[in-house]
């Protein structure tokens, strides 16, 4: 359905141009009139008119005016003049104003029907190239989603092993590419930031990387598209028009490049160099510089897919060597003799990501033995959370190893002092049973659990200093406490006894006759100063 507007100062010439309208059959929806070009101008500023019929001789204002007028607000009229005189400047006028047509007074009907045909028809061609536009434009916009989807699904799809199954979803999701064509994946990890970092600026940081890697990787041979993984890891993926135009030399400058402006803004990354394949076998590359990436503890390396990770052969740790300095108290010399020894390992390149699990696992048997030789319990000590992650981080490189050694070394020695000052021990426990009075399942286990000592061990440390099992010592100073409150408050005897720990008050009762040689109401009756 169309709007049209028709212009003229004669009442009589509307109303005929009305009647060639309607007769015409043509779908009009809307069907506005004007006598002179401001109320034209009105109409057309608050309405969306497709045909505008226009006479050019008007009192207020021509009809050139008019067109002159809309063509300076960028309208998408289609428009026609109507004129009684046949002036070739104004059919130049028109022409030039984008008028489809120009027709004499008085309007012969089926010229007017054959030129409304004609505005229909350039109607629908503008409607349809709107159309293409739009969808051009949203074609524009989706694309690099379409892209990151494709290689995405190519990466960590298994089931699209087969060059039919990529033929298929690459016809599905209409994009640029052909089987044959080559592409080239370098693989950037993020290996850590140096200093903490808030999410935001974690953000900001990957942002600059991204646009890093633009800047960095820019050539005429090759085209550059960057897919996420996971947030530590990047496929830069290269297209090259001509694959013969490569040159790993260069390719690694650009890696070096990109490893020294990353460690700029305080994070080091290690990149790990493809080669040249088709969308069948990119997968398979990808895998391989995955493992590679894994195998890598170096922080800021640039390794290539044919520099097969060095198999390590490594210098056995000095195991016996750190135990005696630890046994010592020598904490420090211990930590810098195991940090020389990771240094050597990195010089020479004899080390790689199995290398670090097999001396996790060496130096937690030597840590485990040296605790159990102070009948400490290591499970116990070392369950926290920032234990544990700094336990599955010591793996990913020789630094996130050393932090994990220092903590380690650090928390068994603060402990294997705490043992060999017996004193201390019993203060400790002494001080957390009476912040504990209240709790029902205090027991012997609860409190060698808080202090990191074996229930037996801590039993025989306590009773040497004390004379007292710590089961005996806990009911001691619960009933202590129980007089306590009975003789200096107004408890209800079952408040008192919830207060020490006792959720039974008949069983409480019994204890405390059997301690006391009388019932708590007794007690209170004896003891407890007169008001």
């Amino acid at each position: 359905m169309y709007s049209i507007l028709i212009v003229d100062d004669d009442n009589h010439d509307i109303q005929k141009v009305k009647n060639i309208i309607d007769s015409t059959g043509i779908p009009v929806d809307d069907l506005f009139t004007a006598n002179n070009i401001h109320q034209a101008k009105e109409i057309l500023s608050s309405k969306k008119i497709d045909i505008l019929l226009c006479d050019i001789e008007m009192p207020q204002g021509t009809g050139i005016e008019l067109l002159e007028w809309g063509q300076e607000r960028s309208q998408d009229t289609v428009s026609v003049l109507l004129t009684c005189h046949s002036d070739f400047k104004y059919a130049r006028q028109a022409l030039r104003l984008g008028c489809i047509d120009y027709l004499l007074k008085p309007v012969d009907p089926e010229e007017l029907n054959s030129v409304l045909k004609k505005a229909e028809n350039v109607l629908k061609k503008k409607t349809e190239t709107l159309r293409i536009n739009d969808y051009q434009q949203l074609w524009k916009r989706i694309t690099p989603l379409v892209m990151e989807s494709f290689w995405l699904n190519l990466i960590n799809n298994m089931e699209l092993s087969s060059g039919e199954a990529i033929k298929s979803m690459i016809e599905d999701m209409n994009i640029p590419i052909t089987m044959d064509m080559k592409f080239f994946p370098i693989l950037l990890t993020i290996q850590r930031y140096q200093k903490e970092l808030s999410a935001r600026n974690q953000k900001i940081i990957e942002h600059v990387i991204k646009q890093s890697i633009y800047r960095i990787f820019t050539e005429e041979e090759f085209s550059t598209r960057i897919i996420k993984l996971n947030n530590t890891d990047y496929i830069i993926i290269l297209s090259f028009e001509n694959p013969e135009h490569l040159m790993r030399e260069t390719l690694r400058e650009y890696c070096e490049e990109l490893v020294r402006t990353c460690n700029k803004v305080y994070c080091d990354v290690s990149c790990f160099i493809g080669e040249m394949s088709s969308v069948s076998d990119f997968s398979n590359v990808i895998a391989v510089l995955k493992t590679l990436k894994n195998e890598n503890v170096l922080l800021n390396q640039v390794i290539e897919i044919h520099e097969a990770i060095k198999k390590a052969e490594v210098n056995t740790p000095n195991i016996e060597l750190w135990t005696t300095l630890l046994k010592k108290g020598k904490e420090k010399e211990a930590i810098e003799e195991i940090f020389v020894y990771f240094k050597v390992l990195s010089r020479t390149g004899n080390i790689n990501a199995s290398t670090l699990r097999q001396f996790r696992q060496d130096f937690l048997q030597m840590i485990y033995l040296l605790l159990n030789q102070n009948n400490i319990s290591a499970s116990e000590i070392f369950n926290d959370a920032l234990t544990i992650e700094l336990e599955d981080k010591a793996v990913n490189s020789i630094e996130e190893m050393n932090i994990w050694v220092r903590h380690i070394i650090r928390k068994t020695m603060e402990r294997i002092n705490a043992v060999e000052r017996p004193n201390d021990v019993v203060e400790t426990v002494k001080e957390y049973i009476a912040l504990h009075l209240d709790e029902e399942d205090l027991s012997r286990e609860t409190i060698a659990q808080y202090t990191f000592l074996s229930p037996d061990y801590l039993s025989k440390v306590f009773k040497k200093r004390t004379g007292f099992s710590i089961s005996d010592y806990l009911i001691q100073e619960r009933f202590k406490k129980a007089r306590e409150l009975l003789v200096s408050t107004d408890l209800s005897v079952s408040a008192v006894a919830s207060a020490v720990g006792y959720s039974h008050f008949s069983y409480f009762s019994k204890m405390f006759k059997k301690i006391a040689g009388c019932t708590p109401i007794e007690y209170r009756k004896r003891y407890k100063p007169q008001s």
